[in-house]
């Protein structure tokens, strides 16, 4: 028992070495000739407790003209010391009481441009020969720069039938960028704010919708949009399946469906011939009534192919009861 204590904790320790991560950034600003920037050293860590720096900060002094530095939200007692050359400004960060950086920036410089200076130019680098962590133990720490975000890409998909999304189905969302630490915000075009690589939405009102996701890290952020365009819920997708081939809409009640053709049995209203994919442009033919055209929204009324209305009078059956405005008289009709 012992003896498998100690290897679970030696597996479980080195599981914890693999996944532990540190990341040293400097930030990339931009801007025009007489801009004040700043450039900001941003650390983080999932593991190591670090309590000292040294780092050497390259840049491109015809472009750029030093001015103050100051200690960053990540510290608490810590000193920070400078050392300036031409193109190169050493830093060291140093706490007598051994106190760990917290996560954030751990020194900002600030910067005067001498030229203007393109958000697709390399502000400034980390010379990684000059650069090093020291950890509570004494150790040194290695450390990788956290990822720009250069591209981003969205793509989705409906339950069911990708390609008809409508307001009865969620659709799912999944996002890919070449960033690390990345967030991510969906803005799904209808109010609805979410976070996360992938998000799932329904829609309850048919549109079209501009959907935005916004992936962002300490560099920056991208921007991705998608238009998509949701529908009335589609019969042969979006029914309530009851079973033995009845099916509902909670609009239009209970049915059931051939599995062959667009003919169906209303419980009600008898044999119907429906054309039409989704609820709300659908069309029916019956013997009482020969074509006519109802919705989601507009059922129990329904217009006839003369374009006169009528008015199905819910829960009649055999005989059903229906107003026709064109007559302005009630009928009564049976199915047998």
């Amino acid at each position: 028992m012992k003896t498998f204590f100690i290897y679970t904790f030696t597996y479980l320790s080195i599981l914890s070495c693999l996944s532990a991560r540190t990341t040293l950034t400097p930030s990339q600003p931009s801007g025009e000739r007489g801009d004040v920037i700043s450039i900001d050293l941003h650390f983080t860590s999932d593991s190591a407790e670090v309590v000292g720096a040294q780092f050497a900060l390259e840049y491109d002094p015809a472009q750029m003209t030093v001015g103050e530095i100051t200690k960053g939200s990540a510290l608490t007692d810590h000193e920070v010391f400078d050392e300036q050359g031409n193109g190169k400004i050493t830093l060291s960060v140093l706490s007598m009481t051994n106190q760990v950086f917290n996560e954030g920036v751990l020194a900002s410089v600030a910067f005067t441009l001498d030229a203007d200076l393109s958000s697709d130019t390399t502000a400034a680098t980390l010379s990684l020969n000059e650069t090093m962590l020291v950890t509570k133990a004494g150790q040194t720490e290695s450390f990788e720069a956290i990822q720009k975000i250069n591209d981003l890409f969205l793509k989705y998909s409906a339950e069911v039938d990708a390609t008809k999304p409508s307001v009865s189905r969620a659709i799912s969302f999944t996002s890919e960028d070449d960033g690390s630490d990345t967030s991510y915000s969906w803005d799904f075009g209808d109010g609805t704010i979410k976070n996360g690589k992938s998000a799932s939405h329904v829609y309850k009102t048919p549109s079209s919708y501009l959907i935005t996701i916004t992936a962002t890290n300490f560099l920056g952020s991208k921007e991705s949009t998608r238009r998509v365009t949701i529908d009335a819920p589609y019969w042969a997708l979006d029914a309530n399946d009851l079973g033995n081939g009845w099916k509902s809409f909670d609009w239009f009640g209970n049915y059931f469906e051939s599995s062959s053709n667009n003919w169906i049995y209303h419980e009600q209203l008898g044999w119907l011939y429906r054309s039409g994919e989704t609820v709300d442009d659908t069309w029916f033919w019956s013997k009482h009534w020969n074509w006519a055209w109802t919705s989601d929204l507009s059922y129990p009324y329904m217009v006839k192919s003369n374009s006169e209305w009528m008015y199905y009078l819910q829960g009649t059956s055999n005989p059903i009861r229906l107003y026709d405005y064109g007559l302005s008289s009630w009928l009564e009709k049976t199915n047998l």
